[in-house]
């Protein structure tokens, strides 16, 4: 089919009629096969956390008749009796406040723990908003709730139950209405529960998963039936429209926008400034959704008077530093597995990751094959992050440096600069914040080859 015709067909499609108050900003429809990799990444692992049993694989899930499938099987893979599939939009989509909603399909068996949920896109935990979880074994029961506070320590939630019909046997719509003062959950467009601890105040991301087992659901028995599937037919996100107050989506792609003072909630005539900072090898372009005598202009002050998108758009810088460790020989002092392997630190995708046993001191490395100018890193952990690192150079593998010496880890992209001539760097974590070993998505080293 050719583009023209795909643009005739894309059209011809009914498009979602907005609630009453709200704007679209992002939806799937899951109409196209396979899933979108713009739009969401499949998680590829055996996840340490609750207890839980399955691994998950993007082969679990699949788009069929217009539906985001999930299925969970027992099955083995990479030591795990149980296969599933975890989708989200992490590094692709990401709003504070508005509506988020989803028409879903549970799956239903003891063991299975089914669940559409938000996370914060800079990755740190908490907070965290369930727009819906269930449990297999109740399958006229979901639960909504928010998490708030710092873990470990001071870690709040709030939780709220529902009864209503057979959830396994249909079709239902759930959605939360998410306001800077509240949380608002609906069913099937029924107001259920108002939540106005801890609301969260920055940019989440969306998540459907069916887990396995695990210390809520328990684990499956003999009462329990596999395959299962949880159906997703639409997702979509909403911004409000109010007199009073405006919002402001700031998406960004080969870069982030710093945000200042750090809200996206703003009354009339209020200013914000916007910072484009681009990823090393990147330069910023402009912006798309501002007055063009703003387009170009970084850092750009903008008055907010109605909903805002400001999007920063970014190109490869040809005089800019370059990407040296993609596809280089890695090593690290341990891994918890196959999927979690080194040389996924070093891939540059979001959707895969090193994770190490869970230990203090555990390290990784990346050998350049010559020595060579080095700019900068870029160090990207997952939720399971360092409590501190440092990064070091050597070249010989024997006798180390430091460059950045006792950084505190977050969960988040950190660019950090240095000036060093080196073949090998290695990222060294001290301690860990969690009891899990550490978890690094992207482990990235920029400069120039010295023969150049």
């Amino acid at each position: 089919m050719t583009l023209t015709a795909l643009a005739i067909a894309a059209a011809l499609v009914p498009q979602p009629a907005n609630p009453p108050g709200w704007e679209l900003v992002w939806a799937d429809e899951f109409n196209e096969s396979p899933l979108r990799a713009d739009f969401w990444r499949a998680e590829d692992a055996a996840l340490v956390k609750n207890n839980e049993l399955q691994y998950y694989t993007p082969f679990a899930a699949t788009i069929t008749d217009g539906t985001l499938r999930i299925t969970s099987e027992r099955r083995d893979q990479n030591g795990r009796q149980y296969t599933s599939a975890l989708v989200e939009t992490y590094g692709l989509f990401s709003m504070a406040f508005g509506r988020f909603e989803a028409r879903m399909k549970l799956p239903t068996s003891k063991g299975l723990w089914p669940a559409f949920w938000m996370l914060p896109a800079d990755g740190h935990w908490p907070p965290e908003i369930d727009i819906m979880e269930a449990l297999g074994h109740q399958p006229r029961r979901v639960y909504m709730s928010n998490h708030w506070g710092v873990w470990p320590g001071t870690h709040s939630h709030k939780t709220t139950e529902f009864d209503g019909p057979d959830f396994s046997a249909g079709f239902h719509t759930f959605a939360v209405e998410w306001s800077p003062e509240r949380l608002d959950f609906f069913v099937d467009g029924e107001l259920r529960a108002s939540h106005t601890e801890g609301i969260p105040q920055e940019p989440f991301y969306i998540i459907f998963n069916t887990a396995v087992g695990g210390h809520w659901p328990g684990n499956p028995d003999a009462s329990s039936v596999f395959p299962q599937t949880f159906e997703v037919d639409w997702v979509r996100a909403y911004r409000k429209v109010e007199q009073n107050r405006s919002y402001l989506w700031t998406p960004a792609q080969g870069g982030e926008v710093v945000v200042a003072p750090r809200k996206w909630a703003f009354a009339p005539g209020e200013t914000v400034r916007l910072k484009a900072v681009p990823e090393f090898g990147q330069r910023f372009l402009r912006w798309e959704g501002l007055p063009d005598a703003l387009a170009t202009q970084n850092p750009v002050d903008v008055t907010i008077t109605t909903n805002t998108t400001a999007r920063a758009l970014f190109e490869p810088d040809p005089r800019g530093i370059r990407l040296l460790s993609a596809a280089k020989p890695v090593l690290a002092s341990s891994d918890e597995g196959a999927a979690l392997a080194p040389h996924f630190a070093f891939d540059s995708s979001h959707a895969t990751r090193w994770a190490s046993l869970p230990r203090d001191n555990e390290w990784i490395q990346v050998d350049l094959g010559l020595q060579m100018k080095l700019d900068g890193v870029l160090v990207h952990f997952g939720p399971n992050h360092a409590g501190t690192y440092s990064i070091l150079t050597s070249n010989d593998a024997l006798e180390w440096t430091p460059v950045i010496d006792r950084r505190p880890g977050i969960p988040s992209r950190d660019q950090i600069p240095i000036d060093a001539v080196a073949r090998y760097v290695r990222l060294q974590a001290h301690t860990r914040a969690t009891t899990f070993g550490v978890s690094l998505a992207d482990f990235r080293v920029y400069g120039r080859d010295l023969t150049r």
